[in-house]
């Protein structure tokens, strides 16, 4: 089933001239809910990092999503966590048969076979990633493949707004520190590439181990890596 292009740019003209929720999660919502209701999936969901530069839970539109949501950030490994480390759409067609991730296709439930993700940007950085999944294993249309991503650009369109504002809600204020905390973990993935030979995703599970094992936030071992001052906590804004 394709995804009709009219229906794709109709969606999301309306989701930009309706005036914007004050509360960021639920705008948010309204357009994981959107994304569910054109594209031929059984449920859509949204990520983004936390301090540790572990992908954790915003939004779904079903219990299975948010269970194949929480498999991927108990793992750390997955469609979603690939499409925010790789910064780049990443396709399956079933996860349950699909070998690049072992360990969540062993524990995901039968209810999710094929995800689609792609990455959620600010500022051109990935900071999270928006899914589509289906109960049946299917091969995604080239026209889901394109149109996902405007979505995700939408998103970051809405983030980019709430933050303009000064919106000082709980939400905001962790993608604006996420946005800094991940340019400093983007550099020191690259180092780890060039010095050891790692892939990224390889570079980044080898930060999320010594950041676990120490105790201490993923940023603050990227930056000791890189030599460069420890990032210090920002002070919430009054509510």
């Amino acid at each position: 089933m394709h995804l009709d292009p009219e229906a794709l740019d109709a969606s999301l003209r309306m989701l930009r001239h309706t005036p914007r929720e004050p509360d960021l999660r639920r705008a948010l919502a309204k357009v994981v809910t959107a994304v569910n209701r054109l594209f031929p999936c059984d449920g859509a969901g949204l990520m983004f990092a936390d301090a540790s530069g572990v992908l954790r839970y915003v939004t779904a539109t079903d219990e299975s999503g948010r269970s194949l949501e929480l498999a991927q950030a108990e793992l750390n490994e997955g469609p979603c966590v690939d499409a925010y480390v790789h910064d780049r759409l990443v396709a399956s067609p079933d996860v349950t048969r699909d070998v690049r991730w072992p360990a969540l296709a062993r524990i995901v439930q039968t209810e999710v076979r094929a995800v689609l993700g792609a990455p959620v940007r600010l500022s051109g950085t990935p900071i999270g990633c928006l899914n589509l999944h289906a109960a049946e294993p299917r091969r995604w249309e080239d026209s889901d493949l394109r149109g996902l991503p405007a979505y995700a650009e939408l998103i970051e369109e809405i983030i980019c707004a709430a933050l303009a504002a000064e919106h000082t809600g709980t939400l905001a204020r962790q993608l604006e520190r996420a946005l800094h905390d991940r340019a400093v973990i983007e550099r020191a993935i690259g180092f780890l590439m060039a010095d050891r030979g790692l892939d990224a995703k390889e570079a980044f599970d080898h930060l999320r181990r010594q950041a676990r094992n120490s105790r201490r936030r993923i940023v603050h071992i990227s930056a000791e890596l890189l030599g460069e001052p420890i990032p210090l906590p920002q002070r919430p804004s009054a509510s």
